[in-house]
């Protein structure tokens, strides 16, 4: 079994990609959440795992907080200037976006089509949220998000996606996949 096919049997809400006639051993929300906890895992890494894997709403707010913080640490370093509510906001919408993305109608997300990958997605199996979206939700026009806000956003998505791969990494090392 493959190690995305895993990876989609921990979430409670995703179904498995494996058919065959095989035993599967199902993976538990409760053994992902102990293979979260042993190692480690920075925190924003555990707070996604629990979120996407564990079904784990309650520390959605954590997350967030997790990584304004680290936007916030990074923006002084860069000389950005920015309050700690637009860090927030920012974080907000980069967590709605890497944990709720629209799947891809065009490969109904399997990120392929005819064994090749799908344009439309990039092979990700979801669709990001377009920029009219990400500005509209942060109450700002579109030659301001443009010209300040995209880069800022893209640092803080790239948060998310480090910790994925992470995450990725340590349960396939804590699960022996």
């Amino acid at each position: 079994m493959s190690k995305a096919n895993c990876l989609s049997m921990m979430n409670p809400t995703r179904c498995s990609f494996d058919h065959s006639s095989k035993s599967i051993r199902l993976l538990t929300w409760q053994d992902i959440a102990s293979a979260l906890a042993m190692g480690n895992l920075n925190k924003t890494a555990y707070y996604i795992g629990r979120i996407k894997y564990c079904d784990d709403k309650s520390v959605i707010e954590n997350l967030i907080k997790e990584v304004a913080n680290l936007f916030l640490t990074h923006a002084k370093e860069v000389g950005w200037r920015i309050k700690t509510d637009a860090a927030h906001k920012l974080s907000q919408l980069a967590c709605l976006e890497n944990i709720r993305s629209p799947i891809c109608k065009t490969c109904n997300g399997t990120g392929k089509i005819k064994n090749e990958t799908c344009k439309s997605c990039g092979g990700t199996g979801s669709k990001g949220f377009s920029d009219a979206s990400k500005y509209k939700f942060l109450c700002i026009d579109k030659r301001n998000w443009e010209r300040r806000w995209r880069e800022r956003y893209e640092f803080i998505y790239q948060i998310f996606e480090d910790a994925e791969k992470q995450i990725s990494k340590h349960l396939a090392n804590q699960l022996s996949l």
